[in-house]
């Protein structure tokens, strides 16, 4: 992981705030070597700061980036084309093609997804961005405050991702799976959506006018090395920053000891297990819930 470096940024004072509060706290000698916080919006990065390998997407399980940070990236990925409305859906169908591949189009909160842009219409982008890495926070616009450890599953899958992709680089076994392609018509009366009887069908004729995918033969995977993520389900999720920067640093802080104690990691004792939740489970735990979880009750569900 140290060969990769990840800029978070926000808009917000606050989550910017918290983020280097969670980062001292909890892995300080990534903060500054390996990560770097940023209050901006992404428009407002100039280059070559504002050039990532790799930018996070706190999406929805249904690859639909038209909301918040999504609605921005997707503009900012999107390609030239005199129709506005199709331009602004091409992302969007990029992202949902590569969910079905994977997912059959719903990725579960918690999971990472990435999703090249090579061989798509949006590979030639301001921010020179091979890869979305879609990391769904809900399953459709909420708020998330339930799902208290969401952002640490996020920023885990995320880094999971990263490693794998690397690595499969590095020995030559990384994917090279058809891409998707997006073909846009011209048709008026479109309204920038894709044909579902037609998106599977790759020897269709473009005759609707609509957006269409079809499989290319996509290029050569590269190494990722550079990575934008902003806050996580900080907007519509209502996760606050406090908690959302002390998940993301712990996930950080927790993987790092992963790839650097493998034999701990592959036989975790319970007395390990429950010390790593107990630090997650911090992050939102109000003064009448139990400072300590082992063995036993607590609660009323059985942790043991």
């Amino acid at each position: 992981m140290d060969d990769i470096s990840f800029t978070l940024l926000d808009v917000s004072p606050d989550l910017v705030e918290q983020w280097r509060i969670a980062f001292e706290q909890h892995a300080p000698d990534m903060l500054g070597r390996t990560i770097t916080v940023i209050e901006s919006e992404l428009s407002d990065l100039a280059p070559p700061a504002s050039y990532f390998d790799c930018i996070v997407s706190p999406a929805n399980s249904y690859g639909r980036l038209d909301g918040g940070f999504d609605h921005y990236l997707a503009l900012a990925l999107a390609p030239s084309d005199p129709d506005g409305r199709l331009r602004r859906s091409v992302p969007t169908l990029v992202a949902q093609s590569e969910l079905y591949r994977r997912w059959r189009g719903y990725a579960p909160p918690g999971s990472c997804t990435l999703v090249p842009l090579r061989g798509t219409p949006c590979a030639t982008n301001a921010h020179q961005c091979a890869y979305i890495a879609l990391c769904p926070t809900m399953r459709v616009p909420q708020d998330v405050r339930w799902n208290r450890e969401v952002v640490y599953n996020c920023v885990w899958s995320l880094l999971v991702a990263l490693d794998e992709h690397n690595r499969a680089v590095e020995t030559g076994a990384a994917s090279t799976s058809d891409a998707p392609v997006v073909r846009v018509g011209s048709n008026p009366g479109s309204d920038g959506a894709a044909d579902p009887e037609r998106q599977g069908d790759s020897d269709a004729e473009d005759t609707s006018g609509r957006a269409e995918l079809r499989p290319s033969p996509a290029p050569t995977p590269t190494k990722i090395r550079s990575v934008l993520m902003p806050g996580l389900a900080t907007g519509t999720g209502f996760v606050s920053p406090a908690q959302c920067a002390q998940q993301t640093a712990l996930a950080f802080k927790h993987f790092a000891d992963a790839m650097a104690h493998e034999r701990k990691w592959r036989s975790l004792s319970w007395d390990d297990a429950h010390e790593y939740f107990n630090e997650v489970a911090e992050t939102y735990r109000s003064g009448t819930e139990p400072t300590e979880v082992g063995n036993g009750w607590v609660k009323g569900w059985w942790t043991g």
